[in-house]
């Protein structure tokens, strides 16, 4: 009675820290729309050019986020993508560094994929920044495996932007144009309006050298861009460029007014809130600059004096920390925000105190119908235990004759594997004696499809699923042979086909079919100067599967497979199909195309045994 009781006790205190433990866990939460309508607030700001800004609304939801234990979210990852990308454009190299390495590694674990690409590109601009031309190139490769294979294809213009700005960067000009064409057509498709800007900015770097007018036209194009948007700061910078464009082409007017529009845009630049703007500066010392070459020494003085005191001021600037003021006024909000919390917290810790002593209630009144059970089940038990002793004497009785039976199944795969083995080296030594190429070719013809027959008892033979063979294993071993044996080492196999295990009376025939399909694929679906490739797929339907095969050949003379007009092997394939309740269809598509639909043989039998 005393074990009993210590059961019954041990029970009530194990279901009760179970529940209190499930108590304690925060709920899964939907992100506040606040704290959505703040991080898009962010990315406008980083579209805006105005980092500073972004970086004082990006920091404040981070630190809120961690305090609600919510940094198990995608969006808490696109938060810190975000800050990191702010700060690479503030030019604080160490901190975006850092940021921007953890995001990608946990976008990558999680798999947020388009948060990796975004952050992939944020360290390929800022290595390309630091002048690392390798790791800015390794993060491009990177950000483009994930886009294809995830289909990120709105993502895709920011690559192409990177692209040609990498190859404009480290000396490949002849892909710029390339790239750079790419981002705006996508980047207008997908209505992004600042990276057609960029796109149409990197057009105009690639055309400065030979055709400075179109280089103009690309600068203005982009500069109306960023001028709808209110991009003063990045406005302000196309500006000055176009400026330096008309000085080289000795039209003073021009670069004059565009020297103007560039000072203009920097000081509304300033107005939004962008205090660290270099491009001002630059215009007062480029005005004097042009003033001086029309010999209006006076203006010239006046305007480069500006500059250098502008310049002074920048360099201030730079050192100078907004965040004093953004702090206090943030530390108010935050307050505010805490008050909620703790209000929400006392609401949730009652509603939890009062789940936990309903659950205590629930825990006794199951623990006492336990006790009676309990009572009940250790009288059975006892003749349970006799029960299983018999079991078990008789379980390891048929454990023993099944081990027996699966290893003499072993070695019957195994001969007849080893009896085709000896048809195919006979097949082969009679073909050394044989001139006759169609004989001969014959010979290795039936060879092959002896080997696919021989193939399926080594599988068989070598794995542990009894009478199923795993099917991408045999097709991979099958194309390795005939690879080897039609020396074809430079034809390349593309293999999709999932997790799939098949009978013998099924197999067979698929193996036939795929020997002849590659062979075939092997002797006429090759071009001059173009290795194989072929690509075979498994789709597994309600009522059946589909094969279907694809090479990159000349495809077939009449479009598509008819009768037996393609011989023994077309016969074959035919036959093998309807073996298999089956039917075939083919025709040309970049190649020869087959889609083979069937059915597995014997399948219910198997399932029977």
């Amino acid at each position: 009675m005393g074990r009993l009781l210590s059961f019954t006790f041990t029970s009530i205190v194990l279901l009760l820290g179970i529940k209190l433990a499930s108590l304690a866990q925060s709920p899964e939460r939907v992100i506040p729309a606040q704290m959505q309508q703040t991080l898009s607030k962010a990315k406008q700001l980083i579209d805006l050019s105005r980092n500073d800004s972004s970086i004082y609304y990006l920091s404040p939801l981070l630190q809120q986020l961690e305090e609600q234990k919510l940094t198990h979210t995608s969006f808490f990852l696109d938060v810190t993508l975000n800050l990191g990308i702010a700060y690479a454009n503030d030019n604080r190299n160490v901190q975006a560094m850092r940021i921007l390495n953890a995001v990608k590694e946990k976008s990558r674990l999680k798999g947020q994929w388009r948060i990796h690409a975004e952050a992939c590109l944020g360290l390929a601009q800022l290595h390309q920044k630091l002048q690392r031309p390798n790791q800015a190139k390794t993060n491009l490769g990177d950000a483009r495996m994930a886009i294809v294979q995830h289909g990120l294809n709105a993502t895709y213009p920011a690559l192409a932007i990177r692209s040609a700005s990498w190859h404009y960067n480290f000396g490949y000009p002849d892909s710029v144009r390339y790239f750079a064409l790419e981002a705006i057509k996508t980047a207008e498709a997908f209505k992004l309006p600042f990276l057609v800007a960029d796109g149409h900015t990197l057009m105009g770097f690639y055309e400065e050298e030979g055709q400075p007018q179109t280089a103009i036209k690309h600068h203005e194009q982009s500069a109306g861009i960023l001028r709808r948007m209110h991009n003063y700061k990045r406005l302000s910078e196309e500006c000055l460029h176009i400026a330096g464009l008309y000085l080289k082409l000795v039209d003073h007017h021009k670069a004059r007014l565009y020297v103007d529009s560039s000072i203009v845009t920097a000081y509304q630049s300033i107005a939004a809130g962008d205090e660290k703007n270099a491009t001002l500066h630059e215009a007062y010392l480029n005005k004097g600059g042009i003033y001086k070459q029309l010999g209006r020494l006076d203006s010239a003085y006046f305007y480069s004096n500006r500059g250098w005191s502008q310049k002074v001021l920048f360099m201030e600037l730079q050192d100078h920390d907004r965040a004093v003021e953004v702090d206090g006024k943030y530390k108010d909000e935050q307050r505010t925000q805490q008050l909620k919390i703790q209000e929400q917290l006392l609401v949730l810790e009652r509603q939890r105190f009062r789940g936990a002593l309903i659950m205590v209630c629930i825990t006794l009144f199951f623990t006492s119908i336990l006790v009676y059970y309990y009572l009940r089940l250790r009288k059975a038990n006892r003749i349970t235990r006799q029960q299983s002793k018999t079991i078990l004497e008789t379980n390891q009785k048929l454990s023993h004759s099944l081990e027996q039976q699966i290893m003499l199944q072993g070695e019957i795969h195994h001969r007849v594997k080893n009896n085709l083995q000896v048809i195919i080296s006979l097949l082969e030594l009679q073909k050394e004696d044989i001139k006759d190429e169609n004989t001969r070719n014959g010979l290795e013809a039936m060879s092959s499809r002896i080997y696919a027959i021989a193939a399926v008892h080594d599988v068989l033979y070598q794995g542990q699923e009894g009478q199923l063979v795993d099917f991408l294993n045999y097709t991979k071993k099958l194309c390795s042979h005939l690879q080897q044996a039609m020396a074809r080492e430079d034809s390349t196999f593309q293999l999709k086909i999932p997790e799939q295990f098949f009978n013998l009376d099924t197999l067979i025939p698929l193996g036939i079919m795929l020997n002849e399909l590659i062979t075939n694929s092997f002797k006429y679906g090759r071009q001059k100067g173009r290795p194989a490739l072929i690509d075979i797929q498994l789709k597994s339907e309600q009522n059946g599967f589909y094969l279907f095969y694809k090479d990159n050949g000349p495809g077939f003379p009449s479009g598509h497979l008819k009768g037996r007009e393609g011989g023994l092997g077309a016969y074959l394939i035919r036959s093998m199909a309807r073996q298999l309740k089956g039917q075939v269809e083919s025709q040309n598509e970049g190649g020869a195309s087959y889609t083979i639909f069937f059915q597995e043989k014997n399948a219910a039998n198997l399932e029977a045994v």
